[in-house]
């Protein structure tokens, strides 16, 4: 009996172990089965990206500085007198042109003098016109006791009286003569002194600030209007010392600004300043730029480009889209049916901060992952979604040759 009851015992043993390995193996079994579903799962997952077509154009190496816009002429007025001004016939934004009248100030008192010295003018003119007749009464006298001494009905004494006659009388002319050109001169400056009183634009523009109202006091330290012309803007940069010798007057330069985030203007550094400031190492640098449509505006931030030199049919890809394959540039390109992301490494060229030059790796047309590349791995299916090149990069466009690898010559 002790015999049957340890075989038993024996038997419900293994029967436990063997229960135990049986639930273990099915454990296991359907462990491997969920991982095979969940890679299956991930190796079909789509990720949705947008793409963009490779594209050619002229690549500028250029370096990206920052300044303030300002006009390339801007005049404050200012009276040369004091007085209360009467009438501001502009204000700020109105058009002006060069030499029409902006401030009207009291002219009152400058008008009244301005008659007086005319009335003045007249007298002295009246004046003369009554010496020269003495003067010639005065050379008739002469003429006649000459005549008379040689007929001997005159005497020496006469003559020498009628000579001093006519030389006082020259001399009155003389002295009426001064007197006119003096009440001349008193009234031109007359005249121009109320002529300060209207003050005109010295130049074409816009009033930018108006600093009084009709009846303030003028006063020649205080600016009344300032005006701009908004044909030319200019710009002051700064640039490093490493750069100093690429930069060239007649240089194109791209100017952007937030106003406008899809537009650029263009200049040219038009001035260089010929030393080096010792503290910050920079030269300063004046950017002029066309301005035609008045769209720029004094005051306005600006990133300004200075264009070094041009390539033209060169390979781009926007910025966006380089990513980094262990230590060398890549992109992702998108192909085949199911649609699939290849990561391929490429050799780039000119930055300009907005597309990158490739070298070699691209063929132009072909489709790369410019949003969402972040989250791909190479192989990764994907639903591609092509979106058109930013506007302000719409100077690239497809060549002819479409589809030819890009090579350095390019």
């Amino acid at each position: 009996m002790r015999i049957l009851h340890l075989i038993s015992r024996t038997l419900l043993g293994l029967a436990a172990i063997a229960a135990c390995w049986g639930a273990w193996w099915i454990v296991y079994t359907d462990s491997r089965a969920l991982m095979e579903t969940e890679n299956t799962d991930d190796a079909e997952e789509v990720v949705t990206v947008e793409v963009m077509p490779v594209r050619t154009a002229t690549l500028e190496e250029r370096i990206e500085l920052v300044g303030s816009l300002e006009a390339k002429n801007e005049v404050a007025v200012h009276s040369r007198v004091n007085g209360y001004i009467t009438a501001l016939p502009y204000d700020v934004g109105d058009d002006v042109a060069a030499g029409r009248d902006v401030v009207f100030i009291d002219d009152t008192e400058q008008l009244e003098r301005v008659a007086n010295m005319e009335a003045a003018l007249l007298v002295a003119e009246a004046e003369l016109r009554a010496s020269k007749s003495e003067h010639a009464l005065a050379q008739r006298t002469l003429t006649r006791v000459q005549g008379l001494v040689e007929s001997g009905a005159g005497t020496e004494r006469e003559v020498d009286a009628a000579e001093g006659a006519l030389d006082i009388a020259a001399a009155r002319v003389e002295l009426n003569e001064a007197r006119v050109r003096e009440a001349e001169s008193n009234l031109r400056q007359a005249k121009l002194e109320a002529n300060d009183l209207k003050i005109a634009s010295p130049i074409s523009g816009k009033v930018a600030q108006r600093f009084v109202d009709t009846g303030a006091l003028a006063q020649p330290a205080n600016p009344l209007l300032v005006i701009v012309d908004l044909e030319t803007i200019q710009t002051a940069v700064h640039i490093v010392e490493k750069d100093y010798d690429r930069v060239q007057t007649g240089q194109t330069a791209v100017i952007r600004v937030d106003a406008f985030p899809d537009r650029t203007f263009h200049g040219e550094v038009a001035r260089i300043a010929p030393v080096i400031d010792p503290e910050t190492r920079t030269a300063l640098v004046q950017v002029e730029i066309p301005n035609p449509d008045h769209l720029l505006k004094p005051g306005m931030h600006a990133r300004v480009g200075i264009v070094f030199r041009s390539k033209q049919g060169s390979g781009v890809v926007p910025v966006d889209a380089v990513v980094e394959a262990g230590e060398k540039p890549a992109v992702f390109v998108v192909s085949g049916e199911p649609p699939q992301a290849e990561l391929r490494e490429v050799r780039t060229g000119i930055n300009d901060g907005d597309v990158i030059e490739i070298l070699e790796g691209l063929r132009t047309n072909e489709r790369i992952v410019t949003l969402g590349n972040r989250l791909l791995r190479h192989g990764q299916r994907v639903n591609p979604e092509e979106v058109p090149w930013p506007s302000y990069l719409q100077a690239v466009s497809a060549d002819a040759g479409a589809g030819a690898p890009l090579t350095p010559s390019q």
